[in-house]
């Protein structure tokens, strides 16, 4: 015997499409959803290359600048050396002009009868040295002397300056203080005295000069004045 064919009614019917259509949408739903996901995710790896990107774009930029900056450093660099090597070169020309007025003055100062000179003042000294070199056993240099006056009694250390300095004075005392010690070592009993020679010298280097006990000796056109200190100092 055959089963009667069941026929659906119009509910369930209506029911069963109720069922699809909630099915569509869930479906939709989640499709939309797993879209909207894989943008997202999409957008942040964009994101990330984006600031990947910015970050080495920053890098690049930054080596070039730093290269440019070290180009300019090195194009300073060179810029300095050069002036550098322009400037030691003008102080050497310097150097070597005043070097040159330091022996004219001390072959003026030489020339210029000082010997005959210091006799209107006393002094008889029979023997006269330029540029003497003071030296131990071992041949170092302890002090150089312009002008080296002598004679059995006494012995005048002569120093000669362009332009005297309060400098210049306190270094001539040292000097003197440095023959003192190398004549008392070689048994020397003579009295030593120093002097100083200058082209040029303000006033109140001049009081310096003879305060400290030094005679001075300044130029006056071709011709040397000396002037006697007050107290001379002897070594």
């Amino acid at each position: 015997m055959k089963a009667a064919l069941k026929i659906p009614g119009p509910e369930s019917v209506w029911k069963i499409l109720q069922e699809v259509a909630q099915g569509l949408k869930e479906l939709k739903e989640a499709h939309a959803a797993a879209q909207a996901e894989a943008q997202a995710v999409q957008a942040e790896e964009n994101l990330k290359w984006q600031k990947l990107r910015e970050s080495q774009d920053r890098t690049d930029r930054l080596l070039q600048e730093t290269a440019l900056r070290q180009q300019e450093t090195d194009r300073q660099m060179q810029e300095t050396d050069r002036k550098l090597r322009e400037s030691q070169e003008r102080t050497d020309k310097r150097i070597s002009r005043l070097g040159n007025r330091i022996g004219d003055l001390i072959e003026l100062f030489a020339a210029a009868n000082v010997i005959e000179k210091f006799q209107d003042l006393g002094f008889e000294f029979t023997q006269a040295s330029q540029n003497m070199k003071i030296q131990d056993k071992n041949h170092n240099d302890l002090a150089e002397v312009d002008i080296f006056l002598e004679n059995g009694d006494y012995v005048m250390a002569l120093e000669v300056k362009t332009n005297l300095c309060p400098v210049d004075v306190t270094e001539h005392l040292q000097r003197m203080d440095v023959l003192r010690t190398y004549a008392d070592s070689r048994g020397d009993k003579r009295q030593f005295l120093g002097a100083i020679a200058a082209a040029l010298a303000g006033t109140g280097v001049r009081d310096l000069a003879l305060s400290s006990g030094f005679y001075l000796l300044e130029q006056q056109g071709d011709n040397v004045r000396i002037t006697a200190p007050e107290n001379r100092r002897v070594w």
